[in-house]
């Protein structure tokens, strides 16, 4: 039959042979022919699929082996990299502090040197060595860990800032002392400052304000201070001078004000004004100037990294035709030596000697001139009123070239500010006198340690009968009722409110007033005259503490508030020294004592009470000063947890020959305010904004060899934290991957 096919299949059925025919279309056939082939390249082509996934999976998983061993080099890099430059600082070892700076900075001024640290799959190199202070460095390493071979090998890199701190000598060194410039107020929250704030310094020694959050003013005016940092913004609005600005939020001024080193801010810089930074100023955001104001260097990023919640330079944000910020605006008359920014720029009038911008250059005034610069976008005839609102030609006065600025600015780092802690407990045991009320008896007490001529115990206050008067104050140690047993011959008082003795008995004074009193939890010390006084030493109080008027030679420890009324001095022991005398002091040709001059009396001899502070004493005998004697007041406490009071406030008339720490919050808002020393405020308890106002005069050029020249808080007592130098110190600041 033509066209088929005939196939005979040989089959057995009932043990006999026979062939059946089946015909089958040709067409058919070579169907399931291709079937099949197309099935067998369907297989064939996922078992090669399969093998090049699993390798593919497996080149993978190498490569992410490889990359975490190389992240996991590149961190013990980091960590041998911290123990190498601590070895380097070692205090004990050789190297000298300056010396490693300066090979370091041989090390980085060679592009091609990298820092050996002796291991083959690590590489380190110096990006960066940023000077923060003169005892202060910063330095930027880019850390390399290697790991795997051939296609599985890989690398991770490790930007890391490595701090430097050279260490101090002498007085030692807690969270608040700086290696650099001692601060001369010291606070921890936001700080509002009104009124005449004068810093009387030493020629040729730089000083500083450190506060951990914002700082404002109020029409005040401030002397003698050469920096401000802060961790949060800064807005002055006031004359007064200063050598640098440091913020890690914005910077605002407004009047004439002038800053002749640099201002530095994370956030954005505003001008307006008189005003004058013949130095550098620099902003991660924008700079604007206004006003006529004066400018030395100008470096702006035009990106701030700023994000807290006191912006103080919003107002002045601009953006250009490409939606981006103007990094520099000068919107006034304003002068500049140059200008560099990593954005556009908008000029008014006024000069601009050197100009380099990664932008366009907005010209809204036919008066400006730019003596020379690059940028790389265009230059535009602007409206000043808006900056996106161009025509016209740009005058011949600005000579600017277009083509492709080479700057680079680095991004501004924050500022930190330590924070330290003040517990009065921790202080209980090493003071003078511990006084306490027992509301169970109603007794004052107070518990005496290291007092010469007493013995240590504690004792109840009591009045002492003699001659038909009565006398106040006086310790007693056997009392029976509202009864004192003790022999009177042997009795001893801690109060004096005159000058004449009990028929010339040591330790018995013409004392018909209290010193001491106490009510609703509040201690109240002196108040009945000038010639009220208590006995010498560190005096602790458990509660609040209110300290009225008379001459004390004593450190005062509150585990509450303590607030000064009335005119009156508190006199630090390492203050008046051991022996006392004539302390002559001036400050701009005027006096600020009676006749110039105060008298004091000695902590150890020529002294009100012949009950001395013999820690104290054999501290001076030792040529060695107790740091906590340098203090007038301390206050704060910590109890179950929770910080309690915390408060100085420092009423009219104060003088305070000694530094001041407040736990919590600082204030001097009233009448004349004089402080020789340093002022802290640690802001441990309820959130308020210190205050500083009125007149307050803080004087750190006069103090005596006794007391212990340093800025910020060192509180040791004894044994616990004594004075001595400090060794030099390495920490990671930052870290991130690269």
């Amino acid at each position: 039959m033509s066209g088929e096919l005939f196939l005979f299949t040989l089959m057995s059925a009932n043990g006999m042979d026979s062939r059946t025919p089946y015909i089958v279309s040709r067409e058919k056939g070579i169907a399931t022919l291709l079937i099949l082939v197309l099935v067998a390249i369907a297989i064939s082509a996922a078992v090669l699929g399969t093998l090049r996934y699993v390798q593919g999976t497996q080149n993978q998983s190498l490569a992410l082996n490889a990359q975490s061993r190389a992240q996991v080099v590149a961190w013990s890099g980091v960590e041998l990299l911290l123990e190498y430059f601590q070895e380097l600082t070692d205090p004990g070892g050789e190297n000298d502090f300056d010396d490693i700076i300066n090979e370091l900075n041989t090390v980085l001024a060679e592009n091609d040197e990298a820092i050996d640290i002796s291991a083959e799959n690590l590489k380190a190199q110096i990006v960066n060595i940023l000077q923060v202070s003169p005892d202060l460095y910063r330095l930027t390493v880019d850390v390399t860990g290697l790991a795997g071979q051939g296609r599985a090998a890989a690398s991770s890199t490790i930007q890391v800032i490595y701090e430097l701190a050279r260490g101090g000598g002498g007085g030692g060194c807690s969270p608040f002392c700086s290696d650099g410039p001692p601060s001369v107020i010291t606070f921890n929250r936001d700080l509002r400052l009104s009124g005449s704030i004068s810093v009387t310094t030493a020629p040729g020694q730089s000083y500083e304000v450190n506060v951990k959050g914002r700082v404002t003013t109020e029409g005040n005016s401030i002397s003698g201070v050469d920096t401000i940092n802060a961790t949060d913004s800064i807005q002055i609005g006031s004359g007064s001078s200063y050598k640098n600005l440091r913020s890690n939020g914005d910077i605002a001024i407004t009047g004439s004000v002038s800053v002749s080193d640099s201002m530095l801010a994370l956030g954005n810089i505003c001008v307006s004004g008189g005003t004058q930074f013949p130095g550098l100023t620099k902003a991660n955001g924008f700079v604007y100037g206004t006003g006529s104001a004066g400018f030395g260097q100008i470096e702006a990023r035009g990106a701030s990294t700023y994000n807290g919640p006191y912006p103080q330079c919003s107002t002045y944000a601009r953006t250009d035709g490409q939606g981006k910020l103007f990094g520099v605006w000068l919107a006034g008359n304003n002068k500049a030596l140059s200008v560099k920014t990593s954005a556009s720029v908008a000029h008014d009038s006024g000069t601009i000697q050197s100009l380099l911008a990664k932008g366009d250059l907005h010209i809204t005034n036919g008066g400006s001139k730019v003596t020379s610069g690059t940028i790389s976008g265009d230059k535009k005839r602007c409206s000043a009123s808006n900056l996106n609102s161009c025509s016209g030609s740009v005058p011949s006065s600005v000579n600017v070239d277009q083509g492709s600025p080479q700057l680079s600015l680095e991004q501004l780092t924050p500022i930190t500010v330590q924070v330290a802690s003040f517990n009065a407990y921790d202080y209980e045991s090493s003071a003078n006198y511990v006084f306490k009320y027992d509301s169970d008896t109603q007794q004052r007490r107070v518990t005496v340690r290291n007092v010469n001529g007493i013995s240590d115990g504690t004792y109840v206050l009591m009045p002492f009968q003699y001659t038909n008067n009565t006398y106040q104050d006086y310790l007693c140690s056997n009392v029976s009722g509202s009864t004192c047993l003790d022999d009177p011959a042997s009795r001893k008082t801690i109060c004096k409110t005159a000058d004449a003795l009990i028929n010339n008995q040591p330790g018995k004074y013409q004392n018909w007033n209290a010193c001491f009193s106490y009510q609703n939890g509040k201690w109240s010390v002196g108040g009945s005259g000038s010639n009220i006084s208590i006995a010498q030493g560190v005096a602790w109080f458990e509660g609040d503490l209110e300290i009225k008027t008379g001459n004390f030679y004593n450190t005062f420890i509150a585990t509450g508030n303590i607030k000064t009324s009335g005119q009156h001095k508190t006199i630090a022991p390492n203050f008046a020294g051991p022996n006392g005398g004539t302390y002559n002091y001036t400050i701009q040709h005027q006096w600020y004592a009676e006749q110039g001059s105060d008298v004091f009396k000695g902590i150890c001899a020529n002294a009100y009470f012949p009950h001395y502070p013999t820690q104290i004493c054999n501290a001076f005998s030792a040529n060695d000063p107790l740091p906590i004697a340098n203090y007038a007041y301390l206050s704060g406490s910590v109890v179950s947890g929770n910080y309690m009071g915390g408060n100085v406030d420092l009423g009219a008339s104060t003088i305070a020959y000694g530094s001041v720490l407040a736990g919590n919050e600082y204030k001097s808002s009233s009448g004349n305010v004089t402080v020789f020393g340093y002022i802290s405020a640690l802001g441990g308890g309820t959130s308020s904004d210190h205050s500083i106002g009125a007149t307050t005069r803080i004087i750190v050029n006069q103090l005596p060899p006794t007391y212990i020249p340093m800025g910020g808080i060192d509180i040791g007592i004894g044994n616990e934290e004594g004075p001595g130098s400090t060794p030099p110190s390495v920490n990671v600041l930052w870290t991130r991957y690269l």
